[in-house]
């Protein structure tokens, strides 16, 4: 039968991180309250154990080999995971309520978010939940340390996340403004006169793209606002104004050209640990947005 007991500890696996971290055993002994000795048993122990040579000296500094590199890498995800139960386990143990901390593009549904989050807490009634909203930011823009569940846009950070749901942002006015009128053959025309409002967070849109009149804002309520006001328009999710499009109070500009689409994905904030009931939230907002095609 296969030995299902590991050769090695993962107490000497964070030793030799910290030794490469800080460049040498005296320093990492310093780090970790450790006489130096204890630290150089530690790594040698590791290195018995596993039949190859993980550290080496350069000058005064203790770095890597290629092979430490390589298995250290694999190791560091334990490390952390150990580490974060041990986290979990003292707030078990204090009594403290367990809590949910989640990142929410303001573009995605506020309704499925809650409608989510109402049937977490119906199983888990003592979990305390925190909902940060953010807009035009990607989900690498936060500390990893700062979120459990995150829904928003990808952009190729190394993120534990899964397509959810595509946002249609569409050209929405007030039924009463003038390009409302305008026939579709002339409406392209048109838009390049009339005043847009756009959702400028942190002063990043490209001010060579701003036309004269055009209204910035740095949040999505914002830009909804000032389409209510009648003085512009603006391309924003219709599920954000559904009820004054079925009044009749805003409209859809029928232009020729397809609503442009915002891909939202669904990221859990520990990939190899998550918080507790993380992925159970992870899995109402899915089966939430299941029934919409992947498309809103």
């Amino acid at each position: 039968m296969k030995n299902t007991i590991p050769r090695t500890d993962v107490e000497h696996w964070a030793v030799l991180r910290t030794a490469v971290r800080s460049g040498s055993f005296a320093k990492a002994a310093l780090e970790i309250n450790r006489s130096q000795s204890s630290v150089s048993y530690a790594i040698a122990e590791l290195q018995k154990k596993l039949n190859v040579d993980l550290i080496k000296t350069v000058g005064r500094r203790a770095v890597l080999t290629k092979t430490g590199e390589r298995l250290l890498m694999a190791a560091i995800p334990l490390i952390d995971g150990l580490n974060h139960l041990e986290e979990r386990a003292s707030l078990m143990a204090s009594g403290q309520t367990p809590s949910l901390r989640i990142l929410c593009d303001c573009l995605f549904p506020r309704d499925i978010l809650f409608s989510a989050i109402t049937g977490l807490q119906n199983q888990h009634p003592q979990t305390e939940i925190s909902v940060h909203e953010f807009a035009r930011k990607p989900i690498s823009h936060f500390k990893p340390e700062s979120w459990d569940v995150a829904i928003g846009y990808w952009d190729d950070s190394g993120l534990n996340a899964t397509p959810l749901v595509d946002i249609a942002l569409r050209p929405i006015v007030r039924a009463d403004h003038p390009i409302a009128n305008v026939t579709k053959s002339e409406l392209e025309e048109q838009l390049s006169t009339v005043p847009r409002v756009v959702i400028d967070v942190e002063d990043k849109v490209n001010h060579d793209f701003l036309l004269p009149g055009q209204w910035r804002v740095n949040s999505l309520d914002a830009a909804v606002a000032a389409i209510r006001s009648g003085k512009c328009y603006g391309h924003i999710p219709a599920h954000i104004v559904r009820e004054d499009l079925q009044a009749g109070r805003l409209i859809e500009i029928p232009t020729q050209s397809n609503p442009r689409l915002i891909p939202l994905v669904l990221a859990l904030g520990r990939q190899f640990d998550p918080m507790p009931h993380a992925d159970t939230l992870a899995d109402l907002v899915r089966a939430e947005v299941a029934p919409m095609l992947g498309k809103i």
